[in-house]
C-alpha cells in the first residue's frame, strides 16, 4: 500500500511513497510503472526481465537503523522509463525524453 502517489501530467513524472515494512520494494516499483504506463501490472514486461526483484527489494529495505538511506537508490529503465528507487521508499517514474 502506498503512503502517497502523484503524477504531474506535464512532466510525465510518477512519484509514490511507501513504507518498506508493508510492501516490497519490487512491488511499489510494479505498482508505480503501471500508474505511469496506464497499464495492468500483468501486461508489462516482467521486473525480473530488467533488474532481480530479491536483490532489490533486500538492496533498499531497511530496519530503521540505517544511517545513509536518503543516498541509496537504485535506478534503471523499463517500460521506456526511468525508474528510481530509495531506501527512504521513494520511487520516481520518468517517461524517456
Amino acid at each position: 500500500m502506498t503512503d502517497g502517489m502523484g503524477s504531474d501530467g506535464e512532466t510525465g513524472v510518477v512519484r509514490a511513497q511507501f513504507d518498506w515494512a508493508s510492501v516490497a520494494p519490487s512491488t511499489a516499483v510494479v505498482e508505480t510503472l503501471a500508474v505511469a504506463t496506464d497499464r495492468e501490472p500483468t501486461a508489462m514486461d516482467p521486473l525480473y526481465d530488467v533488474v532481480d526483484p530479491d536483490a532489490l527489494d533486500a538492496f533498499l529495505r531497511t530496519d530503521g537503523t540505517r544511517t545513509d538511506a536518503a543516498a541509496t537508490a537504485v535506478t534503471f529503465e523499463m517500460e521506456r522509463r526511468e525508474v528510481v528507487v530509495r531506501a527512504t521508499g521513494d520511487v520516481v517514474v520518468r517517461a524517456e525524453e
